[in-house]
Formats: structure tokens, sequence, C-alpha cells
């Protein structure tokens, strides 16, 4: 009976631990084993590390490529906000040689007409050489015009010229442009196509004649030269002097240039 008892509790044991074998296999998933999760871990801090690492490096290319695009676009518009000032800079070159050519022309000669075409000349005082030459927006816009007809011929009078030698040298008028007084009488002819006209004795004469216009205080001697040179050649004198109207009565031909 003992025996009997002993062999049905060993069997029972050796089930018994059969089914708890069985149990351990399926749960034994579940156990985590502290080596297993240092394990795991380090997998997936290395996971983390490298994912993250290649998105910071993503967006610094991105970023990068994007600064290296709006360098060329600023490239591209720097390049052409320098091509359009070097056209406009161009017009406007093309635009001063027309009119510097317009007005500047051989003496005697109208544009395109030949040396015997019939010209119109104009006696200019020294004040509207002075503007012609230096400071052309002083002109009045019909002055201008007058002066750019093909047919004009501009003259002024030696005494005008012996006024700008004085500019030059006492009051350093036109140093910037001329390096000389005579570089600045040579462009007279040369680079403004003036024609300079000599005193004759006639306009001696003109000159001992000329009542002066004390009413305004007109004392300038080489006003009264001008004055009497242009009523010897009957030519019709240009100046923006509001004292020159006063003769007109002793036959002057005056254009008056308003500023």
């Amino acid at each position: 009976m003992e025996r009997r008892i002993y062999q049905r509790k060993s069997v029972y044991s050796d089930y018994h631990h059969f089914q708890q074998l069985e149990r351990n296999k399926k749960t034994s998933h579940r156990a985590w084993h502290p080596v297993r999760l240092i394990a795991f871990f380090g997998r997936f801090a290395r996971y983390v590390r490298n994912n993250v690492y290649l998105c910071i490096i993503e967006t610094l290319n991105s970023a990068k490529d994007g600064n290296n695009n709006d360098d060329k676009k600023d490239l591209q518009k720097e390049e052409e906000a320098h091509s359009r000032g070097e056209e406009s800079h161009q017009c406007d070159h093309r635009a001063a040689e027309q009119e510097h050519e317009s007005l500047c022309r051989t003496p005697g000669r109208g544009m395109g007409k030949g040396p015997d075409a019939a010209a119109m000349r104009y006696l200019l005082d020294t004040c509207i050489y002075i503007y012609l030459s230096t400071d052309r927006e002083d002109l009045h816009p019909d002055v201008l015009a007058l002066l750019s007809e093909p047919d004009t011929v501009m003259c002024i009078s030696a005494e005008t010229v012996r006024e700008l030698i004085v500019a030059y040298n006492n009051k350093g008028w036109g140093n910037r442009k001329w390096k000389s007084a005579a570089d600045m009488v040579k462009a007279i002819e040369e680079t403004y196509y003036v024609e300079i006209l000599p005193i004759q004795k006639e306009v001696m004469q003109t000159y001992s004649h000329l009542r002066i216009n004390t009413a305004q205080n007109h004392k300038d001697p080489s006003d009264h030269v001008i004055i009497s040179h242009a009523m010897t050649l009957h030519m019709p004198l240009i100046s923006s002097d509001t004292r020159f109207p006063f003769y007109r009565r002793q036959g002057l031909d005056f254009i008056y240039n308003e500023k």
C-alpha cells in the first residue's frame, strides 16, 4: 500500500514539474533579465542617437542650401541692378553726347547743310558762355532750343575771352575742368565750336557813342564793349543781365535768358 502511494506521489510530482516547465516556457519572454534590459536600452539609445544625428545633418544641409539659394538670388539681383545702372549710364552718356553735338558745331555751318548754308549768328554774353560750358541748366529752354538750331552759329567777343581768362586766373573759375587758361581758351573753338570775334576799330567807335544805363548803375566797361560789338555787327546778343534791355533804343537786338 505504501509503495503504491509513493509511486503515485512520484508520478504526480513528475507531472507537476512538467507542467511547471511548460508554463515557464510560455511566459519566459515576459521575464526580462537585467542583461537583456541593458542590451535593449543600449540598442534603443543607439537608434535614437543615429536618427537624431541624421535629422540634424539634414536640417543643416537644408538650411545651407536655403542660404546658398538666397545668396544666389541676391547676387542675381545685384547683377541685374548693376546692368540696369550701366544701361542707364550709357543712355545718359549718349544723350549728353547728342546734346553736345547739337550745340557744338563747326562755325558757319548748319548741321548737314554744307559750308554755303545760310547761318544765323548770335553773340553770347560772358555769362551765357559760362552756362553753356559748365552750368547748362541755367540756360532757358527757349534759348537752349535756339542755340540747338542747325543753322545757328555761336560767337563771343574777344572781350568775353579776356573776362574768362581773368576769372580763371583770379577767381578759380574752370580750374577743375581745364589745366590752364590756355587750355580753356583753346576749348572755346575746338570743344564748343564757339567763334571768337576780334574787336575792330568800328566797335570802338560804337563804344565811344554808347549812352550808358546810369539809371541802373550799369558801369561795367566789359559789358559796354560786348554790347557795342553786337550793335556794330548787327548780331543778336544773348544775356541774362537785366540791364541790357536799356540799349535796345540804341539799336541793340537783345535776347533775354531767364534763369
